[in-house]
């Protein structure tokens, strides 16, 4: 998944109320309050750890690096749930930040799936 499309899903999820864009090739987005049409947050969930990781706390996401490489040398980086009752997500990726984002967006999911 592209950096601008996990950005999006994330801010629809956090920002449920507010409307939720991507202005021109960046991939950062703006949630914008349905009412009032005022710019309520803009987030870079993908390349700003200021924005990623409140919410990586908030929902009990671990992190490690993992110690293996594939065929072509790269090195991987886990991110996952701390607790069983949070499910069992686990994601992972060459670059840490994508991997806390990912595995983020798939906490979300199965909370929104699980109140609504």
């Amino acid at each position: 998944m592209k950096p601008e499309e996990l950005n999006r899903q994330i801010a629809e999820l956090v920002y449920p109320n507010d409307s939720v864009h991507q202005y021109f090739n960046t991939d950062e987005v703006y949630a914008f309050n349905k009412d009032t049409g005022r710019r309520t947050h803009n987030r870079n969930y993908c390349n700003n750890w200021n924005d990623l990781m409140p919410l990586v706390w908030e929902n009990r996401i671990a992190f490690e690096a993992a110690f293996f490489k594939d065929h072509e040398g790269d090195r991987f980086y886990l991110a996952h749930t701390t607790f069983k009752s949070d499910g069992d997500v686990s994601v992972l990726n060459t670059n840490p930040q994508m991997a806390l984002a990912q595995c983020l967006l798939k906490v979300l999911e199965a909370k929104e799936k699980n109140d609504g």
